[in-house]
């Protein structure tokens, strides 16, 4: 954007061409530089450029980061989670969550290796897969950063 401004003013202030000076005794010597006229063009254009930069920034962008924080998704996760008991993990890569939830979780690569009793969370797949994992309990269904679900199961 800097380079951009730059170049507006630096054609805006770029020297007209100008006529060769009169010549004889009463010649009058100036400026060989005038700016151009009309700049209040570029005035306004950057003018209305910062407004709508101002207004996306503290209106577009803080409703989408309001939505995408991960904070309140570990604070539901906390809630329906006993404390102390570990959260286990297969294909969930939100590091985000994991981080706010601030608990134990252990990363499993075989579904039954699942411990009974234990909390999972899984994604889509992984719940429309769950016929790998036996059978599950529902827990709780939420949304992650990406507002993809993220499904909180108990095995029986």
């Amino acid at each position: 954007m800097g380079l951009g401004v730059m170049g507006l003013l630096g054609w805006w202030q770029k020297p007209l061409p100008q006529p060769p000076p009169p010549r004889g005794e009463g010649a009058k010597s100036g400026s060989p530089f005038r700016l151009r006229e009309g700049g209040w063009g570029v005035r306004l254009l950057l003018a209305v450029w910062i407004m709508a930069k101002i207004a996306f920034v503290q209106f577009v962008v803080a409703a989408r980061s309001e939505k995408h924080n991960p904070e309140p998704i570990a604070v539901e996760l906390r809630d329906h989670v006993p404390e102390g008991e570990p959260l286990y993990l297969f294909r969930l890569k939100d590091e985000g969550v994991m981080f706010y939830y601030g608990r134990p979780a252990v990363r499993l690569h075989d579904p039954h290796s699942l411990p009974a009793g234990a909390f999972a969370v899984l994604i889509q797949q992984e719940w429309e897969d769950r016929a790998a994992f036996g059978h599950l309990q529902l827990v709780y269904w939420m949304h992650d950063q990406q507002m993809d679900p993220l499904i909180l199961v108990r095995a029986p």
